[in-house]
């Protein structure tokens, strides 16, 4: 899905309720935040759906968790409910310093982990990816750096010397679409497959 929100935790609201983004953030309302109606909010509230949100990073990053409980999820899983995941890559902070940082558990572990968080049908389920958000901490790193590069000298664009200098954001995004194939996978055996969108 896409959203027009500015950054990676807007997206929550856009893509449930199709609010705008705002001045500062529809999630940094918080208690001032208007009563509204969301697809998930529906799904439960009038049809039993169980809803949960599911995210590798630390889930009360930018009041997500905040907002998700308004919306009355039932399950809200961030990083401390996935596998730790140990890969640290140095990033550079608005104030200049650095530091080893990841988001949190990577997006293959938190989609393989999820399957077994949730009972079966009727269900809405909501993942925020992290994987692909600088500085892409995630393993095998280097094997999908070289299959991004592998990809991009078969393709031979035109810009190749300006995508092959981005060869760690094209390993992520490699990175990122393997590991929602996996997700698909995952949930291809389960029972109620056959009624999952």
């Amino acid at each position: 899905c896409l959203s027009n929100a500015e950054r990676t935790f807007g997206a929550i609201p856009n893509l449930m309720v199709g609010v705008p983004e705002g001045d500062q953030g529809f999630l940094n309302l918080r208690a001032a935040m208007p009563d509204h109606l969301s697809l998930p909010l529906l799904l439960s509230e009038k049809n039993g759906y169980q809803t949960n949100f599911f995210c590798g990073a630390d889930k009360s990053f930018d009041y997500m968790n905040e907002y998700l409980m308004f919306q009355k999820f039932d399950g809200i899983y961030g990083d401390v409910d996935f596998e730790k995941n140990q890969v640290l890559r140095e990033l550079e902070f608005e104030d200049g310093h650095t530091e080893k940082f990841n988001w949190g558990a990577e997006d293959r572990k938190v989609f393989e982990e999820s399957i077994g968080k949730f009972k079966s049908s009727p269900f809405f389920n909501l993942y925020l990816t992290t994987s692909f958000h600088e500085p892409f901490a995630f393993e095998n790193q280097k094997y999908y750096e070289d299959k991004a590069k592998k990809r991009i000298e078969k393709l031979n664009p035109q810009r190749k010397t300006e995508y092959l200098n981005q060869i760690e954001t094209f390993g992520a995004l490699m990175y990122t679409d393997e590991s929602v194939k996996k997700c698909f996978e995952l949930y291809k055996e389960r029972a109620d497959f056959g009624n999952t969108i």
